[in-house]
C-alpha cells in the first residue's frame, strides 16, 4: 500500500457531499480531518485523550489538489480540522481543542487563570516565532538562504526552548508539570512532523548535541503517550508526503540547525522537481 494511503487511518473513510451532509444531518458528532496536517493533529490527539474518538464518526479529507470541491460547502474556511456537533460546526484547530477539553471535561485547560495564561503565552509564542521559520526553512529551495534560514529557526529555537525551560512548573517534563496542557497539544505535532522532515530534506538535526533540552524532553514524554502513538505516523509516512512540499535535499553535508557550513552552499545541489502530492495544503491552512 502506498504511504500516502495511510492519510485515511483506520478511524476514516471518504464520503461523498452527500454522505457528509447526511452524517451531519443525523447529529451525533462527525470530524472532518487528515492524519498528514498538524493542525488537525492537535484536535485528533486530544479526543484520543479524551476518549471522544471512540464517538464520532471520523472523516478523512485529502487536501491540496486532491481535495474534494465539494468541502467548501461544509466548511467555507476549507481547512481541516472541522468538528459538527448536533449539526453546528466548530471550526479552528486550537477552537475545537478548547471546545473537546470543555465538553468532555479534561483538564489540558487548567482553571487556575494563571496558569491558563501561561498555556495561551506560549502557545502564541510558537505560533508566532516558531511555525513560520519550520515552514520557511523546510519549503526554500535556494539552496543560498539554507544557511541563513537555519540559522534563524537555530535562534528562534534557542529562545523558544529557554521560554519554555523558564515557564515550566511542577518539575516538568512539560510545561506545567507532569501532564500535559493545551501548550503541548498545539506544539508538538509540528516538532514531530518538523524534526523528521527537515532531517530527510535538509539535513538539519533540531536536537542534535543536546540542543533545546527542555522542549526535546517533552517531546520524548510525548511520544511516549498511546494517544499520541494511536493518532500520529511513520516517519517514511511524513518523508514521503512532504516531498512535494519540500522538493529534495539542498546539500548531502548533514547539519544541525546552528551549523550549516559557511559561505555558498554546493552548487552540484540538486532541488528535484515538486511532486505537489498534498502538502501544499498546510499553507493554506496556517492560520487555523
Amino acid at each position: 500500500m502506498d504511504n500516502l494511503e495511510q492519510l485515511i487511518g483506520g478511524e476514516g473513510k471518504r464520503v461523498t457531499l452527500e454522505e457528509a451532509q447526511a452524517l451531519i444531518k443525523a447529529g451525533g458528532l462527525v470530524y472532518f480531518g487528515n492524519r498528514l496536517c498538524p493542525f488537525a493533529h492537535r484536535s485528533f490527539w486530544l479526543a484520543e485523550e479524551t476518549g471522544l474518538t471512540k464517538n464520532w464518526t471520523y472523516v478523512h479529507i485529502d487536501l491540496g489538489k486532491k481535495k474534494p470541491a465539494w468541502y467548501t460547502q461544509i466548511n467555507p474556511l476549507g481547512t481541516v480540522p472541522c468538528l459538527f456537533v448536533g449539526g453546528k460546526p466548530v471550526f479552528e484547530s486550537l477552537i475545537v481543542a478548547e471546545f473537546i477539553n470543555d465538553t468532555q471535561k479534561a483538564s489540558f485547560i487548567p482553571a487556575d487563570p494563571l496558569a491558563k495564561a501561561l498555556v495561551r503565552f506560549i502557545i502564541a509564542r510558537f505560533d508566532d516565532t516558531i511555525k513560520g521559520a519550520l515552514y520557511a526553512t523546510l519549503s526554500n529551495k535556494d539552496s543560498e538562504k539554507a544557511q541563513e534560514l537555519a540559522n534563524t529557526l537555530n535562534d528562534k529555537l534557542q529562545a523558544f526552548d529557554e521560554l519554555y525551560q523558564k515557564s515550566q512548573q511542577g518539575g516538568g517534563p512539560y510545561l506545567l508539570g507532569k501532564e500535559p496542557s493545551l501548550a503541548e497539544i498545539a506544539i508538538f505535532p509540528f516538532l514531530e512532523r518538523f524534526e523528521t522532515v527537515l532531517q530527510n530534506y535538509r539535513n538539519i538535526s533540531l536536537f542534535a548535541n543536546g540542543k533545546f533540552p527542555a522542549i526535546a524532553a517533552a517531546l520524548t514524554a510525548v511520544r511516549a503517550r498511546p494517544a499520541f502513538q494511536k493518532t500520529t505516523a511513520p516517519k517514511d509516512f511524513f518523508i514521503q508526503a512532504y516531498q512535494g512540499y519540500a522538493g529534495g535535499p539542498l546539500t548531502p553535508k548533514p547539519a544541525s540547525a546552528a551549523a550549516l557550513p559557511k559561505g555558498p552552499l554546493a552548487a552540484g545541489a540538486v532541488v528535484l522537481a515538486a511532486a505537489l502530492l498534498v502538502v501544499p495544503l498546510i499553507l493554506a491552512g496556517r492560520k487555523h
